[in-house]
């Protein structure tokens, strides 16, 4: 229909796709056919922008010629992956292919990249006087991506012999954290030398003397970096730092972008971003073999209606001996049990605020991708739900739940923007323990039931029992240390897996479980994270209350963001008669579960440290890239270091050569009339394959007769345009023999010697029968 004057009528680029062609006499005007033409990827930028349609008119009296009476339908050209830009790709099969789909080494396979430009000035209405909108908000370039005049890429698999490569495609790197925040698109996850290292400093009590850098396992980093090119990946080391126009602050304005160095090479060229981080993009480092993905982040919450994420990386529980079994388990939202009495069954583990399409904090995470991480044994704390419900019936949550209705104070003063990256470690090693608070976990439904909690403590207060030590005593219980009251051992600790830093944790227990009602379990008065398999038990005298729901004794775990200081600020601050002055500890929440023992298993002794089996759960969010000080020598600024180390190609070694000799072949053989190398009926073509750089190829017949004589002596040519990925292309690995003499006449059927000499490598004879249809027709 047209633009009309005065408004934008740019096509923006906005992504591009990748297709594989049939064979070498298809087009790109063949792509609306399938036999001939498929797309193997689409890319587009991030930007919320997915499916784009265009408005076919259709006239009601042949559904084919518009008319003034037309009607419009919308025709899907793109579903977006909204996922950032990409430019390399690993592709493994023939999207042809019947049965076994893998490429096939040496045969032509054929591609062509596609860009495709986007304008949505005002949405399509046809019914609307005046403009009616962009009927065509999608348009697709005709040519193929920065290859000439050519219509498609060939490219051919082979294996690569001239050199002993080191790694493969996608490889990641080693990187180590020196300044900043963030985590782009990544599970982050800690190597095992920075976790030992944090783990000695807890055990000498010094961790709070942790440097700042933290160094992640391949793959698992702040920044993707990764291998493209293994034939040109070059070893070393290298600084990646975040740059804008304006150093001297703590905010990383708009553009963002990022420089590159080599630390081991002084004249290696620097590089720039090509797009600020704001721009989702994956850029290619052809002068050290590898590419660069960096991309910013939102907050988690940000986009509660992203189906796929609303901020959730990841959730794994990870146990130290592989063989173990386990024990832990965690009470999910809406966790469903059966005993009885359905109007309680149904509500005493609904505790995430958004679960109830009429609630007003129902749009925080909707689909519950944060509320209903991995198994769902830690929440959120700021979506776990602390008010009365309209039907009166009592719930359990870790909120925290009083009279006052304070936690909405808490619930204001947070966001879940506040949640941090956390390993929370498990273990019975005492040596690793963190010293902590133990709070009441009785809320009050239990007292409006009748029941009170030792020393009439409410929910948040300290346990009204003597601080305790490590040790146990002769009673198996821990022994007071003569500290005062309410501080007990957390049975492990907690770290920020972007900083390193400890955090502070601490647990709960409902006194009410003190084993003085004379049933239901004894464990919930004892300052021990020893929560057992008791989900539910009956009263003798029938009837159902949240004291029937026992949860392990409600040994609910709490992890903050603040650093470890052994919860003095927030013993100090819970250890207050005034309600309000817990606000400020509880913000610094930032986790909370709700954990018992899977069913049949059980706690160690205090002793013996507690926990049946070590293990690390690992919460994953998204987090944007900030400035944060680590080791202080970039001022803040995200900074990462990485190595390259035994990546880069080396030189074929004696062993190499004799096995470069022997994978020199020709292939089919034998050879009848058909090769899957050709692409139409008319031709003959054999290869000779895995040659090498430079050699000489004389091809006889069985009696000795001279065939065809080939001159190798190959260089990868220089790509033609502008940045390319490459700065050689890789040489042709093989022959085409078209069984056809040094005459160009065709060769007849039989047996014949092919003599490959290659200097600096040695000689090698092959024999090869074929059937010459060109030249024998009725041998076929």
């Amino acid at each position: 229909m047209g633009i009309p004057d005065g408004v934008d009528g740019k096509y923006r680029f906005e992504g591009y796709k990748l297709f594989q062609f049939s064979g070498p006499n298809v087009s790109l005007a063949d792509v609306d056919d399938p036999t001939k033409v498929r797309q193997v990827y689409q890319v587009d930028k991030q930007n919320g922008i997915t499916k784009i349609f265009n408005w076919e008119g259709l006239s009601p009296d042949d559904n084919q010629t518009p008319t003034e009476e037309a009607y419009f339908v919308p025709e899907l050209k793109v579903n977006g992956a909204d996922q950032g830009i990409r430019h390399t790709f690993s592709i493994k099969e023939d999207q042809f292919a019947s049965g076994d789909r893998r490429l096939i080494n040496h045969k032509k396979y054929y591609f062509a990249a596609v860009a495709y430009g986007y304008n949505n000035y005002l949405e399509f209405d046809p019914t609307r006087e005046g403009d009616p909108g962009q009927d065509r908000a999608y348009i697709e370039s005709t040519r193929n991506i920065g290859d000439g005049e050519n219509n498609f890429y060939t490219v051919i698999p082979r294996m690569i012999l001239d050199r002993q490569l080191q790694a493969a495609y996608g490889e990641g790197a080693v990187i180590t954290r020196i300044d900043g925040l963030g985590t782009g698109d990544n599970f982050l996850d800690i190597n095992d030398e920075t976790r030992t290292e944090i783990e000695k400093l807890i055990q000498e009590d010094i961790a709070d003397q942790f440097g700042g850098e933290v160094t992640y396992k391949s793959g698992f980093g702040p920044i993707n970096v990764a291998v493209f090119n293994p034939l040109e990946v070059r070893d070393g080391e290298y600084e990646l730092t975040f740059t804008d126009d304006n150093m001297g602050n703590t905010e990383l304005d708009a553009p963002t972008l990022w420089t590159l160095r080599s630390l081991t090479d002084a004249a290696a060229p620097v590089i720039t971003a090509e797009k600020p981080i704001q721009d989702v993009n994956e850029q290619i480092i052809k002068d050290f073999g590898i590419t660069v993905t960096i991309g910013q982040r939102a907050e988690p919450g940000s986009d509660p209606f992203n189906i796929a994420s609303n901020g959730f990386r990841g959730y794994t529980e990870e146990y130290i001996n592989p063989d173990a079994s386990p024990w832990l388990f965690g009470i999910r939202d809406n966790l469903p049990i059966q005993t009885g009495n359905p109007v309680v069954d149904g509500q005493i583990f609904d505790f995430i605020a958004t679960t109830n399409s009429t609630d007003a904090d129902y749009e925080l995470d909707p689909n519950q991708t944060l509320s209903l991480m991995g198994n769902g044994a830690f929440v959120p704390y700021y979506l776990c739900d602390w008010r009365a419900k309209e039907s009166g019936v009592p719930y359990l949550t870790p909120a925290w739940t009083n009279s006052g209705n304070n936690n909405n104070i808490v619930r204001n003063q947070s966001s879940l923007a506040d949640l941090n990256n956390v390993d929370i470690v498990f273990t019975s090693d005492k040596t690793k323990w963190s010293r902590c608070i133990v709070v009441e976990s009785m809320n009050p439904a239990y007292e409006d039931a009748g029941f009170f909690s030792e020393g009439e403590r409410n929910m948040f207060d300290p346990r009204n029992k003597p601080s305790v030590g490590k040790e146990a005593g002769p009673d198996g219980l821990p022994m007071p240390d003569g500290t005062g009251e309410g501080m007990g051992w957390f049975p492990g600790y907690a770290i920020d897996v972007e900083t390193g830093q400890r955090l502070n944790i601490f647990f709960g227990e409902n006194s009410v479980y003190n084993g003085t009602q004379g049933f239901g379990p004894s464990n919930g008065g004892d300052m021990m994270f020893n929560p057992s398999d008791d989900i539910f038990f009956p009263t003798p005298g029938g009837g159902v209350s949240p004291f029937n729901y026992p949860v392990g004794g409600q040994h609910f775990v709490y992890v903050t963001n603040t650093p470890y200081d052994e919860c003095a600020f927030i013993a100090d601050r819970f250890d207050d008669p005034s309600p309000l002055r817990k606000v400020a500890p509880l913000r610094t929440v930032t986790w909370a579960g709700m954990l018992i023992s899977i069913p049949g298993t059980e706690m160690k002794s205090y002793a013996d440290g507690l926990i049946p089996e070590d293990v690390i759960v690992k919460l994953r969010v998204d987090n944007s890239y900030k400035v944060a000080i680590g080791t202080g020598e970039f001022n803040g600024y995200p900074t990462y270091r990485f190595k390259l180390e035994n990546k880069q190609a080396l030189a074929l070694d004696e062993l190499a050569i004799n096995e470069a000799l022997q994978a020199i072949n020709i292939v089919p053989n034998p050879y009848y009339g058909f090769s899957q190398y050709e692409d139409s009926q008319f031709e003959n073509v054999v290869k000779i394959s895995n040659l090498p750089q430079k050699c000489t190829v004389t091809i006889y017949s069985l009696d000795g007769k001279f065939i065809r004589k080939y001159e190798r002596n190959e260089l990868g040519a220089v790509p033609v345009g502008g940045n390319r990925a490459i700065n050689r292309a890789q040489i042709n690995p093989d022959i085409e023999w078209d069984l056809k003499n040094f005459r160009n006449i065709p060769v007849s059927s039989g047996v014949y010697l092919i003599h490959v000499a290659a200097p600096g490598l040695g000689e090698r004879t092959l024999k090869w029968f074929g059937v010459n249809r060109q030249f024998d027709p009725s041998g076929l």
